[in-house]
This record gives C-alpha cells, sequence and structure tokens, in this order.
C-alpha cells in the first residue's frame, strides 16, 4: 500500500504500474482477514477457560476438568489440521498463479513488460514467504501429544533450529 505514495510523482503512464502493485499488497492481506488461522482465536479462550476451571483436591476428576480436555484436545487437531491446509502445494499453486496474472495484466493489458514482471517476481517471493513463514508449530504439538510425550521433555516447544521452517514443507 506505500506503493500509493509514490504514484503522484511519477508519469501518468507509469501510474497503472503503482496502483497493481497496491493492489497486489492488498490481495496478500486478504487471506489473513479471510481464514486466520484457527489456533489464534483459539488458544486465548483455552488459556481463559484453563484459568477459570478449579482443578479437583482429591481423587474423582471433575466433569468440567474432563470437558476442558476434550475440547483442547479438538482445539490441537483442528489447529493442526488448519496449519497444514495453510502449507498445501495449491496455496502456492495460487501464488503463482495470482503473480502470473499480474504480469499477464500489466504486459499484455499496458505493455509495461518489466513493470510486471518486477510485480510478479515480488509478488511471487513475497506470497512464498508467506507461506513458508506460517506457523506450523502446532502440527508438531499434535504429533507429540498423539505418541504420548506429556512430560514436556519431548515436546515441540523446543524448536531451536531457526530454519526449521525451510526444511519443513508440507506439499
Amino acid at each position: 500500500m506505500a506503493s500509493l505514495i509514490a504514484v503522484p510523482l511519477v508519469s501518468s503512464s507509469s501510474r497503472v504500474d503503482w496502483y497493481v502493485s497496491a493492489g497486489e499488497a492488498a490481495v496478500g492481506v486478504i487471506p489473513f482477514l479471510v481464514a486466520p488461522l484457527s489456533v489464534i482465536g483459539d488458544a486465548p479462550k483455552l488459556h481463559a477457560a484453563v484459568a477459570a476451571v478449579a482443578l479437583p483436591s482429591g481423587g474423582d476428576q471433575d466433569a468440567g476438568l474432563c470437558a476442558l480436555l476434550a475440547d483442547a484436545e479438538q482445539k490441537l487437531a483442528a489447529g493442526a489440521t488448519d496449519e497444514a491446509l495453510q502449507q498445501r502445494w495449491w496455496i502456492h499453486a495460487g501464488n503463482v498463479i495470482f503473480n502470473t496474472g499480474v504480469v499477464l495484466f500489466l504486459g499484455l493489458g499496458f505493455h509495461h513488460w518489466s513493470a510486471g514482471i518486477a510485480n510478479g517476481v515480488a509478488g511471487a517471493a513475497v506470497g512464498e514467504a508467506i507461506i513458508f513463514t506460517q506457523p506450523t508449530g502446532t502440527v508438531d504439538d499434535l504429533a507429540v501429544y498423539q505418541r504420548g510425550h506429556l512430560d514436556g521433555a519431548t515436546s515441540a516447544g523446543d524448536r531451536s533450529a531457526a530454519w526449521g521452517w525451510f526444511y519443513r514443507t508440507t506439499f
């Protein structure tokens, strides 16, 4: 959207390039608004529910605690599925197709091939960076939970590899 600042400073024939760039950036934000990761909304609600449940002091499990555990398990599974879907091949394909459309729109429509290629390549690179840096920790947390490693020693919370997201792609 910052590219709109330059619009008054460029020639009128080049303004379409800047408008397309701004529009491309706006389209890149839409997935965050339309389909945010479920864990973003679920985590605060779950933390509040855990704080509100009184843990039993004796032998029998409280029905509220069991319901909370079932809800937490459901949210963990749903969050892991959501995170995995955000990294699937069709997300990458959509990014490439959209940015190819930008190249063709500027190139064929306005004969601005240089600007089209610059916008398309930059848009594809930014789109891929966004896709590859989406959180995927819940996928790992679910796998750890399903293996029964509940002591925390082998939890996915220990993500010391700074580039772990680079090596873990879900095509």
